[in-house]
């Protein structure tokens, strides 16, 4: 758990993202543009805020998902940067699996509390240069819920022929593995 002094702010409200990771994400959007970004997990919608207005200014597609409801005032929000907050299960409809498809280069953030799931359910869907992005990442940790390890994804990364980039800048402080389809 994170401290609530460590926890970056949105709105003047925390998130449960350990403070320095917006900067961490600008520098990321900085070197990858994507058509579409899909996150899975959206929490309490505060982080999906930054994540729509990223997209609204990258010119690409957003798109969170979550089984519970989030509240109005932040849905208008993620509205206002052209995002979309859809309130159900990822697995009751295919709109990821069909967008990676038919867009050109994917972003998906895997954080809902099925981790591990998520990502090989994803990780054999990416094209070449799409990226997915799994949050609560431990390496040498025992598997547990709401967390993913190494252990856990080592035999899906080799079977999609994923590598393991920006290390320095996600796993040091972040906990999100980010992985690419070479």
């Amino acid at each position: 758990m994170i401290p609530h002094d460590e926890r970056e702010t949105i709105l003047g409200r925390k998130v449960k993202q350990w403070k320095g990771i917006m900067k961490v994400f600008d520098s990321f959007f900085k070197r990858e543009r994507f058509d579409c970004i899909f996150e899975i997990g959206t929490g309490n919608g505060l982080f999906s805020i930054y994540f729509a207005n990223k997209a609204d200014i990258m010119g690409c597609s957003f798109i969170t998902f979550d089984i519970k409801n989030i509240s109005n005032d932040v849905k208008d929000l993620i509205r206002m940067s052209n995002g979309v907050f859809i309130n159900e299960d990822i697995n009751d409809n295919n709109l990821i699996e069909k967008s990676l498809i038919t867009n050109n280069k994917c972003l998906i953030l895997n954080d809902g509390a099925l981790k591990i799931p998520g990502f090989i359910k994803f990780s054999k869907l990416l094209k070449k240069g799409d990226i997915l992005l799994t949050h609560d990442y431990y390496k040498n940790e025992e598997s547990g819920y709401g967390i993913i390890t190494y252990g856990d994804i080592k035999e899906c990364i080799d079977e999609n022929n994923l590598e393991i980039i920006y290390k320095d800048i996600f796993l040091k402080h972040f906990l999100w593995l980010c992985v690419r389809r070479v």
